[in-house]
């Protein structure tokens, strides 16, 4: 199947715009919370572990929660997950959170990443045609 194709399904085109969205925020997100890290602690080391700590939820969540995407509607599972990401940013811009508590908010907020990856990838597959 070709991209053209893709992109012709108009509920196709809102999952990877919501996708594309998303990613670029988490990516800017742990950027940005990186730069603050350091500049709180001056510490290159635990900047750099803000990264780490950023894809740790991924071998939990990946692990241990992989099995909802079977057991719940997709798109509900979709939507919650990134509506849970959102929440945990607004708490994280409240200004004087202490850092540690940014980086445990920094492992919540990438929690429900993998179930949401599972969830698009069981949702392209329902809206895409067959063939091709």
């Amino acid at each position: 199947m070709s991209y053209r194709v893709a992109l012709a399904v108009g509920e196709f085109r809102a999952v990877f715009t919501a996708y594309v969205t998303s990613s670029i925020s988490l990516n800017i997100t742990m950027l940005t919370l990186a730069v603050l890290v350091y500049q709180r602690t001056t510490s290159p080391l635990l900047s750099a572990s803000t990264f780490t700590l950023s894809f740790l939820p991924h071998l939990v969540a990946g692990t241990l929660l992989g099995g909802l995407i079977d057991r719940w509607p997709v798109r509900p599972l979709l939507v919650g997950g990134e509506v849970v990401g959102a929440v945990v940013v607004l708490v994280m811009v409240i200004p004087g959170v202490p850092t540690a508590v940014l980086l445990a908010l920094l492992f919540c907020m990438n929690l429900p990443v993998p179930l949401t990856s599972g969830a698009r990838g069981a949702l392209i597959a329902d809206i895409l045609p067959t063939e091709g």
